[in-house]
């Protein structure tokens, strides 16, 4: 069913833009979009990991994003193949810093809706790059992306997914020095 969510709310949002449906349409239909998300994740237990074993994800919108279904459904995906997650509300720079500095991430990702979020980013990901305790995989998510790998790089990021299945599938190679992945990745933490 979640492969049906993301295309759904990218439907209400071109009905917007044609000015088919008003905004109340549009909130009411991603919030209906975001309980089917929550009941899912309720729904389907995480895979069982050795608390050793397992990855750390924080999975956001990017600092200044409105929009969080995007984000909840690539979090649920991580949290189904094993990864203790955390996800919620986009944090501004600061409380993003302040979270990363106290928590250790395997991967941070971020999804991003517009150009002016993207034009944001890189200061935040050299920000978070910074105070990480180890190196972090940093990957982007979102309409503004769309898996352009390109896009990802100018922003200082080290991967670009297209879907949450997609955004596993690339965490678990990276980490688990799949080259060039891994190259990838030691290369951006050294130069970041």
């Amino acid at each position: 069913m979640e492969q049906l969510i993301a295309p759904a709310a990218r439907l209400l949002g071109e009905w917007w833009l044609a000015d088919e449906i008003d905004f109340v349409d549009v909130t009411m239909g991603l919030w209906r979009c975001q309980q089917l998300v929550h009941m899912l994740a309720a729904r389907t237990p995480g895979a069982a990991s050795p608390a050793t074993m397992q990855r750390h994800a924080l999975i956001l919108p990017a600092p200044g994003e409105q929009h969080v279904l995007g984000a909840a459904i690539v979090e649920n995906g991580f949290r189904r193949a094993g990864w203790a997650t955390i996800s919620g509300q986009a944090l501004d720079e600061d409380a993003l810093v302040a979270l990363v500095s106290r928590q250790a991430f395997d991967l941070i990702g971020f999804s991003v809706g517009s150009d002016r979020i993207l034009a944001r980013l890189p200061r935040a990901i050299a920000a978070v790059r910074r105070v990480s305790s180890r190196p972090v995989l940093v990957m982007l998510g979102g309409p503004a992306v769309a898996g352009d790998m390109a896009i990802a790089r100018r922003a200082g990021a080290d991967t670009a997914a297209s879907d949450a299945d997609h955004a596993v599938a690339l965490a678990e190679l990276a980490l688990a020095g799949q080259p060039p992945a891994r190259a990838a990745l030691a290369e951006t933490n050294r130069s970041g």
